[in-house]
Formats: C-alpha cells, sequence, structure tokens
C-alpha cells in the first residue's frame, strides 16, 4: 500500500471518530463573511512565509553574500546541535509551558530550515520526532499561558508544511490532530480570550501562530481555515497595529519590540506570500514604517538599550528589520545589524534566536551590496499620549561609539502593558559607557511565587512593591519617599522638542508625582516639568548632559523632595552639590545647581540598601543624587549636569 493512500485511510479514520465539521471555529464563532483575500492561491506545500522555490533563491544568496553564508552555517551548527538534545518534555515552570514552547518552536524551524537546504536526512529525523513529542502532550497549556499555544502552534506549522512530502502519514495526523485541539478548538473561548482584543504582543504572538497554523491545515477544512484566518487579521488590524503610534514608537519597549514585530512582520508575511498583499495591515498604522528606525535609535554605544519598562540591557540582533528594510527598500535600518553579524552576534544566543531562519526568507542580498551609512539626524521622538510612552532619542555620532553621546528618555504612564513609575526616566551614555541607567526587568516566575499581583497595574496593586517597578529605582524626582501615582504619568511637550546645533534634547511634563490622597497633590499641577538636553561645551569634551527640572509645592505643604539616579559608576560625594562618578578610568561629575531657595543635599547609597525578600539584588549599582525640604508654596528650578568638567 502506498504513503499516499495509508495517509488517506488515516484520514477517513481521523474524521469518523471526530465530529463531521472536523476544524470547525466553535459555536461562539462571530458571524464572518470570508473574501478578503482569494483562497484559490493557496496552494501547495510549502506555503508559510515560502514556496518551493525559494529554497533555490535562498542557496544563491549565501552563495554570493559573505554574511547570509554566515548566517547559514550558524544555523546548521544549531541543528547539529540540535540532533544531540534529548526529547521535550512537558515540563512547566511555574504557569508557563512556554520555555518548552519555544525549544520546540526553535528545533522544528531550524530542522525543517537545515533539511531544505541540505537534503540531509538526520534533520528529518529529529524533527518529526519533535513533531510527534509535542503532538503527544495533554495540552499546550491553553487555560493558563496561551502565548505557550501559540509559539508551540507556529512550530508545529512550520513541520507540517515545510515538511509536508516527507513526513511520515500518523506523524501528520498527529500533529494536524493536536493543532485542532490545543489551538482551533480554544482561540475563541475563554482560553483565548486574553489576545483577541489586545492591543499588546500577545496579539501579534497568538494571531501569528494560529494563522500559521490554518494556513498549514488549510485543505483539512477550507471553509473554517479561511474563517479562521480572516477573523485573526481583523484582530491584528484592529488591535496590534495601534502599538506602532504614529511615530514607530513601540509602547511595551526595546525587548518586546523584538518579540512582537517578529510575530507582526511573520503575520504580513504569512498574507503576502500566498496572496500578494497583507489585507491592510501596514497601511492601518502610520507609524509601522518609521518603527524601524526607532528600534535602531535605541540603542546606545555602550552596547546597551534604552530598557525602559519590562525590557533587559544588551542589545541583540532584531530579525524583524530584515523584513522591514526589504519592504521598504530601505538598507538604512540594517547599519547596526550588518556590525552585529561581523560581530559574530548572529552565531550566539540572543532572545529570539528561534526564529533566525527567518533572516534567510527576509534578506535581500542587493541591499547588502556597498556600505550602509549611519542615519544623518541626530534626534528621534515620537508619541502623542501618555500612553504611548513618548521617547525622545539622541545619538550625536552613531558612526563612532567613543564619541557618540547618547541620551534617552521617556514619558508614560504606569498604568499600561508592562510599564513602570518612570515617568520623565532618561538613561546616558558617554565615552562608550552607560552612566545612567535603568534596572530593567525582574524575572516574573520569582515574583509569582511570592504572591505578587504582577498583572494588576491598578492602586493597590502589590506589583508597585517591587523596587524595580517602581520610582525608586528610576531616574526621576520621588517626593516624601512615596511611590507614584499609579495613572500618573508624563507627556512630551513636542513645542519644546528641538534638534538645534546648540542643543539636542526636549521637555516633559510629568504629573501626578505623589500624592497624600487619592486626590490631594503635594505638587501644584502640572507637577513638574523636566528639560533635558545635550548642551556642546567647548574643548575636548564636546556634551554635557543638562536636566531642569521646575515645580512649585501646594500651599500648605513642605514636601521632601529627592533627585536620583542609578548608576553603575564608583561614587563619592565631593560635596553638599557634586559627585563624581568613575568608570574604566574615565570621571564624570554630578553637580546640582541650587535656584530659589532649594538647599540640597548630595547622597550615595547602594541599590541594595533596602529590599523586600522578593526583590532580586542590584548588585554593582548606586543610586546617587541629590535631596531637601521645600517650603510651602514655594517654587524650585534643580539643575543638574553630568560632564567630564565640574560644571554649575
Amino acid at each position: 500500500m502506498s504513503r499516499f493512500f495509508a495517509f488517506c485511510l488515516l484520514l477517513l479514520v481521523f474524521a469518523a471518530s471526530s465530529c463531521s465539521n472536523e476544524f470547525s471555529p466553535e459555536e461562539n464563532s462571530p458571524e464572518q463573511e470570508v473574501g478578503l483575500f482569494d483562497y484559490s492561491k493557496m496552494g501547495n506545500h510549502p506555503r508559510l512565509l515560502l514556496r518551493a522555490d525559494d529554497f533555490a533563491r535562498m542557496q544563491a544568496a549565501k552563495e554570493v553574500d559573505p554574511r547570509l553564508a554566515a548566517i547559514h552555517k550558524a544555523i546548521i551548527d544549531r541543528s547539529d546541535y540540535h540532533l544531540t538534545q534529548g526529547p521535550i518534555v512537558y515540563n512547566k515552570v511555574g504557569k508557563r509551558l512556554l520555555n518548552e514552547s519555544r525549544r520546540a518552536l526553535e528545533r522544528i524551524l531550524f530542522l525543517a530550515y537545515s533539511y531544505r537546504m541540505t537534503g540531509e536526512t538526520k534533520y528529518l529525523e529529529k524533527a518529526e520526532s519533535t513533531l510527534k513529542e509535542v503532538s503527544a502532550f495533554a495540552d499546550w497549556n491553553q487555560s493558563e499561558h496561551y502565548l505557550d499555544v501559540a509559539e508551540m502552534a507556529f512550530g508545529v506549522a512550520i513541520g507540517i508544511d515545510w515538511l509536508y512530502d516527507d513526513l511520515r502519514p500518523e506523524t501528520l495526523l498527529a500533529a494536524k490532530k493536536a493543532l485542532k485541539f490545543y489551538a482551533f478548538d480554544t482561540y475563541l473561548t475563554d482560553d483565548g480570550r486574553i489576545f483577541r482584543e489586545s492591543m499588546s504582543n500577545w496579539n501579534q504572538v497568538c494571531v501569528g501562530g494560529l494563522m500559521a497554523a490554518a494556513i498549514a491545515c488549510y485543505e483539512d477544512d477550507p471553509s473554517a481555515m479561511a474563517q479562521t484566518i480572516e477573523f485573526l487579521h481583523e484582530s491584528n488590524k484592529t488591535h496590534a497595529m495601534t502599538i506602532y503610534n504614529t511615530d514607530g514608537n513601540y509602547s511595551e519597549g526595546y525587548t518586546y519590540w523584538a518579540y512582537g514585530t517578529t510575530y507582526q512582520v511573520i503575520i504580513m508575511a504569512l498574507l503576502e506570500n500566498i496572496f500578494g498583499h497583507d489585507g491592510g495591515l501596514k497601511e492601518s498604522s502610520v507609524g509601522f514604517a518609521k518603527t524601524g528606525q526607532w528600534i535602531m535609535f535605541m540603542e546606545g554605544p555602550s552596547g546597551k538599550c534604552f530598557n525602559f519598562s519590562d525590557c533587559n540591557e544588551p542589545v541583540y540582533p532584531r530579525l524583524p528589520l530584515w523584513y522591514i528594510s526589504s519592504y521598504y527598500n530601505d538598507s538604512s535600518v540594517l547599519y547596526k545589524e550588518i556590525q552585529k553579524i561581523d560581530e559574530g552576534c548572529y552565531a550566539k544566543s540572543f532572545d529570539e534566536r528561534r526564529f533566525l531562519p527567518l533572516v534567510q526568507i527576509f534578506a535581500d542580498a542587493s541591499l547588502l551590496k556597498g556600505e550602509i551609512a549611519p542615519p544623518l539626524k541626530k534626534v528621534w521622538y515620537g508619541g502623542e499620549t501618555v500612553e504611548t510612552h513618548p521617547t525622545v532619542l539622541v545619538h550625536t555620532n552613531m558612526a563612532d561609539p567613543k564619541k557618540d553621546y547618547f541620551l534617552a528618555l521617556k514619558g508614560g504612564r504606569a498604568s499600561t502593558s508592562h510599564a513602570h513609575m518612570d515617568g520623565g526616566s532618561f538613561v546616558y551614555d558617554a565615552y562608550g559607557l552607560r552612566w545612567a541607567m535603568d534596572l530593567g526587568l525582574q524575572k516574573y516566575n520569582g515574583l509569582e511565587e511570592y504572591g505578587i499581583d504582577l498583572w494588576n497595574f491598578g492602586k493597590e496593586s502589590t506589583r508597585w512593591s517591587v523596587f524595580r517597578l517602581n520610582n525608586f529605582s528610576h531616574n526621576v524626582i520621588t517626593v516624601n519617599d512615596n511611590i507614584y501615582h499609579f495613572d500618573g504619568g508624563s507627556f512630551l511637550d513636542k513645542k519644546f522638542y528641538t534638534e538645534r546645533p546648540a542643543a539636542l534634547g526636549g521637555r516633559y511634563i510629568c504629573y501626578p508625582l505623589n500624592l497624600y490622597t487619592g486626590t490631594d497633590n503635594d505638587l501644584v499641577s502640572p507637577a513638574l516639568t523636566r528639560t533635558a538636553e545635550l548642551k556642546p561645551l567647548i574643548g575636548a569634551h564636546p556634551y554635557e548632559l543638562e536636566i531642569k527640572d521646575e515645580f512649585t509645592a501646594c500651599a500648605g505643604k513642605s514636601p521632601k523632595i529627592r533627585w536620583s539616579m542609578a548608576t553603575p559608576a564608583t561614587a563619592e560625594i565631593i560635596s553638599d552639590d557634586c559627585i563624581s562618578l568613575t568608570q574604566e578610568g574615565v570621571i564624570l561629575y554630578l553637580t546640582s545647581s541650587e535656584a530659589s531657595g532649594a538647599k540640597l543635599k548630595a547622597f550615595a547609597r547602594e541599590a541594595n540598601a533596602s529590599l523586600a525578600e522578593w526583590d532580586e539584588s542590584n548588585d554593582g549599582v548606586t543610586l546617587v543624587g541629590f535631596e531637601g525640604e521645600m517650603s510651602p508654596g514655594q517654587k524650585w528650578t534643580i539643575t543638574t549636569r553630568l560632564s567630564a568638567v565640574i560644571s554649575k
């Protein structure tokens, strides 16, 4: 009996033992007219992200471009590593199966690529065994953490589609059955509710994984799968595309940009590869065309990003830029990615490495010919509202990290996705080093084990008891040693924004910093105006950072004010108004100028000085700054400077 007829018999048995409409959405599926896309173009497998002849195109590209050849080698080397590893097993950490979902996705994607590019059956056999392992799981954790389903679904879909003609019939059947029970049967239930109207990375990831699964299984129930694709597309277009705002800044920060945008370009590429268009996704977001520039400006010359919200400091390859550069015919967004390839970063471990083969799919070899120049502009700014976490990003010389002064500021509101109490905060790089830092992410699992209500952003949430998440750890002003109001925030005063030869920076209006009660503010509203600029100097040190904070105490209030900055440098108090900061033989001076009767005193204390049992340590970090007490109704202007020369 041929494999084809054996497969047909298995399908008949499966169909008979299951419901008559195998992949139909649940009864609560919305009324949805299918018709945005021409499904007659679906075609044969492979159809996810590429067609069969695209493998020949990728072979040719890597033969003529050494950088694509280096990425290909990194993929093959990683695939060989996977050949030596044991099976994927069901192992939850806290409430998440996500680690195993990502391991499975990476293994299947890398091995499927390697098999199609080399023809070596060892990669096929390992990929097939992985498909069998995860298809046999009792669930994909759909009831606790739907991201786990989405990432697993994408990996399984790739395995089905790219290896379709070479998989054993029973493996193919088991994989499709798993997609039915754990993905298609759940995305319209309460289990999948969290992503469907989410304006966050959750929508992008879940839509991307499920859409890939629906395309891979299209021929099994064309009507149901088409309806699924249409529904997911509408969800993504209506909700997720708003996250790029009008300027391209991504509200959830650097790390989540990479995660969410990777899946966003997967969604677009899935649709374009089959139908020739993405159904208006890019047109629905003015900011998407600009987001490649934003993420490039987010990286400092220290090798650390502006890691606001739940993000880590290190920079790493940003795979979506290969799609963005190709689609918009814009090689400039690859300026730093080319450097990362040459430095070997693409061959190392990084957050989204499991998607590395996508570079080979998205890369336009013609854009890699010749030298890619750094951007000419020095300042990027954007974000229209508090909710968009408006940012100002300044690079004085992106081409030379040792001469590049990097200033990054943000606004925003703590009550938004992944946000911290950091409205008005900043980071600063000079001489290739980071001086003003953000402590960034604390891992979720540990906090959840302590019972921290981490995903409640409301007023009484225990989330705000975490040091790294509240204002005490950030480069902001604190009033009366109290945390910020959960719904307070700051917005960018664009009327002041400037890229003048005289200064580079912007101004933020911050409110309310601190409340005695739900309505009683310590400072006159708007609570604080913060202006931050890189100002030119004469001599060997061309810039200094100047931050000017202006605010007024309410009548009858005598608030204690603390201006604070986290730094990895060694700090020494020189005087009440001067602190020296030393790193790798470089000394900068943090000074304050007192005005309007302000009397401030310098401080320097370890960031580990007073942590709760659930807080992660912050070894090597010092909190420095100035503090004092205001008189009722008094207006203060605090001017702080960070420079290689003592400047007041």
